[in-house]
C-alpha cells in the first residue's frame, strides 16, 4: 500500500513538473514583449517603427533587453523539449523541436553578442549578432513549417495544423518583407515586430493547449 501510494505520489509530482515546464511557453513571449514596450517606453531615442528589439541594447536600460534575450531564449528551448514530449516522437516531430530549440539557442547567442549600433565598420561581435538573428528566424519558421505536417497527421493535433502553417507563411512573409523592402522605405522594426507578434501567439496558443491536455491527465 505503501509503495503504491509512494509511486503515485511520484508520478503526481513528475505531471506536475511537466505542466509547470509548459508555462515556458506562455511566459517566455509575454515577458519578452513587455520588456520590449516598457523600454521604448522610458528609453528616449528609440524609434519601434524603424529600429530593431536589438538596438534597446545600446540604451541605459538595453541590460533589460539583454536578459530578455537571455530569459526567453532558454524558455523557447524549454517549450521545444515541452512540446516535443507531447507528440509521437517520431522524425518530423524531433526535427521540428530540433529547430525550435535551435530559435531558443540563438536568443541566447542575440544576448550575448549585443548589437553595436555605434560602431562604424562590423565587428565580430557584429558579425556573430547577425548570424544569430539569421538563425533564429530561420530556424523557427522550420521548426512551424515542420510542425503544420506532423500536426496533419496527428489526430490530437490535426486542428492545428492549418494555423501552424499560417504562422510559418506570416513569418517568413515578414521576414522577406523587411530583406527586400527599399532602404528609403525600410520599416525593419516594425516589420520584425509584427514577425515577433505571429511566432509569439502560435507558441501562446500551442502553450495553452499542451496545459490543458497536461491539466486533463491530472
Amino acid at each position: 500500500m505503501a509503495s503504491k501510494r509512494y509511486i503515485l505520489g511520484k508520478w503526481a509530482n513528475r505531471l506536475t513538473l511537466i505542466c509547470i515546464s509548459a508555462l515556458a511557453g506562455i511566459v517566455g513571449p509575454m515577458i519578452f514583449l513587455l520588456v520590449v514596450f516598457i523600454i521604448d517606453f522610458i528609453q528616449p531615442g528609440h524609434n519601434p517603427i524603424y529600429e530593431t528589439v536589438s538596438e534597446l541594447v545600446s540604451g541605459s536600460y538595453g541590460w533589460l533587453q539583454t536578459v530578455s534575450f537571455l530569459l526567453f531564449g532558454t524558455l523557447l528551448m524549454i517549450f521545444a523539449l515541452r512540446l516535443y514530449l507531447a507528440t509521437s516522437r517520431n522524425k518530423t516531430s524531433i526535427i521540428s523541436s530540433v529547430f525550435l530549440g535551435l530559435s531558443g539557442f540563438s536568443f541566447l547567442i542575440l544576448g550575448a553578442f549585443p548589437v553595436q549600433t555605434s560602431e562604424t565598420e562590423t565587428t565580430l561581435t557584429q558579425l556573430i549578432h547577425n548570424i544569430a538573428a539569421g538563425i533564429t528566424g530561420g530556424s523557427f519558421i522550420i521548426g512551424c513549417f515542420s510542425y503544420a505536417l506532423y500536426f496533419k497527421t496527428d489526430p490530437q493535433w490535426q486542428r492545428y495544423w492549418i494555423y501552424t502553417a499560417i504562422t510559418a507563411i506570416a513569418c517568413l512573409f515578414f521576414t522577406l518583407l523587411w530583406a527586400l523592402t527599399p532602404l528609403g522605405l525600410h520599416a525593419k522594426g516594425l516589420d520584425q515586430l509584427l514577425m515577433l507578434i505571429s511566432g509569439f501567439l502560435w507558441i501562446e496558443i500551442i502553450s495553452i493547449r499542451l496545459i490543458r491536455s497536461c491539466l486533463a491527465k491530472q
